[in-house]
């Protein structure tokens, strides 16, 4: 097999690997090559690049579908020690469930912080920074202003 095709056979791998592992070191090893082989595909390949783009894609609605899973719960067999039995436990992720809800439903679940700051008794804060810093830079450009023309004027060569 031809250096290309052996390549070309290692990017489909890696493309179709990709999406249940999600990881591109992980997936890059399990297929017999390197991160950076990867990244330099992305780099100099523009369909391998937006294949790529899908594959993370696809990745990321399993990952989704996986959080959707734990958030509302599956039935899983516990063994309880107390009664000697095998039973059937609901297990899920309230933590998931409000992940999802706020990143499907913002405007509803998003979460809604206020605060104020205020100066005595509630009033504004006053500040004269800003008055404060402005006479400070006029002062400076008028220095800036009388050292140009200063130097404009004087006759010496500072070079010498």
């Amino acid at each position: 097999m031809a250096r290309n095709a052996q390549t070309e056979a290692l990017k489909q791998r890696f493309l179709e690997e990709y999406p249940g592992i999600g990881v591109i070191t992980q997936t890059a090893r399990q297929i017999g090559t390197t991160p950076a082989a990867v990244a330099q595909w992305r780099r100099t390949d523009p369909e391998f690049e937006e294949a790529f783009k899908l594959a993370c894609e696809e990745a990321t609605d399993n990952l989704e579908a996986e959080a959707r899973e734990r958030a509302m719960g599956k039935l899983v067999e516990k063994y309880n020690s107390k009664t000697g039995e095998v039973v059937q436990v609901l297990e899920h992720s309230d933590a998931l469930l409000m992940f999802l809800l706020k990143g499907h439903r913002a405007r509803t679940f998003k979460d809604r912080v206020s605060s104020e700051i205020s100066g005595p008794d509630g009033g504004p804060i006053q500040s004269d920074v800003g008055l404060q810093g402005a006479a400070r830079l006029h002062a400076m450009l008028e220095e800036a202003r009388r050292r140009k023309e200063e130097a404009e004027t004087d006759d010496t060569d500072p070079f010498s």
